[in-house]
């Protein structure tokens, strides 16, 4: 059986970590699987498995990142001594010298962000050369990275993420908090799940929002996540005179359970790589609107928007948003927040496709249950 080490942050908080934990998950009935932690920040996507801490957290100045570095790199060497792993299969920021390493095994890097590609793209191609192959997590990403570098075309991979489909349809079932009960009630509600963090387009979700409820008093916002620009969300949120409107309710171990009593999960993003939160909201059963960010969005709803919108078999595809500063300025409202608005209030308001695209949705994520997917990993390891 093939030894294989999974090296991510931690088993925290986070997409990357998600999706670690996931294919760890899948991969266990055919491999003696580890999840590697540079840090120890909980283990909130409860994974069973083994896990290899290296106990090297963050440092804040210049020369405790410097030295963390090396301290990172010597101990997987380490772990990787004592272990002798067939495959690495690694998943850490593109700054992370452990990228670049030639190790001596296997080593598989990971592409999960196509905004960070598309800034960084030198040190993908960088970080490619001293590894076996790189696993975008989308068709958008492999090919970019191909184009920019062709001579690296044989190495570039697509695997989608890996869901874990019959746990979200089993936790949606759990009942919400009276405290969410009486802030939807007898109303139409829509729910946003992501970190808050700029790629996430939260400001200009809350614009279109604040459209919305000029038309119609009546319905609400439920934010879940937490990060860096909770502030600036909050204060965005009083500029815009939406204090009663919007419930913040942070990180949450089951986002499920509020995704799918809604009316409509909404995803504003500027950039992605593959949005395991729209998949996720698919499971439930829940209608989603999307922007047309790079990239994902557009490959799993099956579409491409046109200047204001386009509804296809799965979801609503939104053009997306310019990124500007002036996102975050409550009187900048624009013609895209119209558009964004339009396309929530035509799945809140059209009963019939909003159940059209509810049961197409569902028979869409099988593409992305872990049967179907797990032998392209099998083929990497």
């Amino acid at each position: 059986m093939k030894k294989v080490g999974i090296l991510v942050n931690s088993i925290g908080y986070g997409g990357n970590e998600r999706s670690a934990v996931n294919i760890a998950t899948a991969l266990k009935n055919f491999c003696d699987v580890f999840i590697i932690i540079q840090e120890d920040r909980g283990n909130h996507y409860r994974y069973e498995g083994k896990v290899i801490n290296l106990n090297t957290p963050c440092a804040d100045t210049l020369v405790g990142k410097a030295f963390n570095a090396l301290r990172r790199i010597r101990q997987l060497k380490r772990v990787q001594k004592k272990y002798r792993f067939d495959t690495l299969f690694i998943i850490l920021p593109i700054s992370n010298p452990i990228n670049y390493l030639k190790l001596k095994c296997k080593k598989i890097v990971s592409c999960r962000d196509c905004g960070d590609l598309i800034r960084n793209t030198n040190r993908y191609i960088k970080m490619t050369k001293n590894s076996d192959s790189i696993v975008c997590n989308s068709f958008y990403q492999a090919e970019y990275l191909s184009n920019s570098a062709p001579f690296l075309k044989n190495k570039v991979k697509v695997i989608y993420n890996i869901l874990d489909i019959d746990k979200i349809q089993r936790l949606k079932e759990e009942p919400l908090e009276d405290s969410v009960k009486a802030f939807i009630q007898k109303r139409k509600f829509i729910v946003s799940s992501g970190r808050f963090a700029d790629a996430k387009g939260l400001n200009n979700l809350l614009k279109s929002f604040s459209l919305l409820v000029k038309k119609d008093d009546n319905i609400r916002l439920v934010m879940i996540g937490d990060g860096e620009l909770k502030e600036k969300i909050t204060n965005l949120i009083h500029g815009l005179d939406l204090e009663e409107k919007v419930l913040l309710l942070g990180f949450q171990d089951n986002p499920f359970k509020f995704i799918a009593h809604s009316d409509a999960f909404v995803l504003p993003s500027f950039y992605e790589g593959f949005p395991n939160t729209l998949v996720e909201a698919m499971a439930c059963g829940t209608p989603v609107i999307s922007t047309d960010c790079l990239s994902g969005p557009a490959e799993i709803l099956c579409g491409n928007a046109d200047d204001r919108y386009q509804v296809t078999d799965y979801g609503i595809l939104v053009s997306d948003f310019a990124q500007k500063e002036s996102n975050w300025d409550p009187a900048d409202i624009r013609p895209e927040h119209q558009d964004f608005a339009e396309a929530i209030e035509t799945i809140l308001f059209d009963h019939e496709l909003a159940v059209n695209l509810s049961q197409n949705a569902i028979r869409r994520i099988d593409a992305f249950k872990a049967d179907k997917i797990i032998a392209d990993w099998l083929e990497q390891l």
